[in-house]
């Protein structure tokens, strides 16, 4: 995600299943960023989601542990 050359460009990218937070840097998460926008026609959309604190407060307290950093 954050290091790759496909020799071309694409109308939309997508990132799902929040595969953006396995990333565990900021400077990471802005390669990725540089990447999609690399690989991106002039007009393209990058589409990608994340996890949310409201997710992570709501959805998973009864079964996940998690932390704010």
């Amino acid at each position: 995600m954050t290091n790759f050359n496909l020799q071309k460009k694409f109308d939309v990218i997508l990132c799902n299943y929040n595969s953006i937070c396995h990333l565990l840097t900021w400077q990471d998460w802005q390669k990725f960023f540089e990447m999609s926008e690399k690989h991106l026609d002039e007009n393209g959309l990058l589409i990608f989601d994340i996890n949310t604190l409201f997710e992570f407060e709501n959805i998973t307290r009864e079964f996940a542990q998690f932390y704010n950093f």
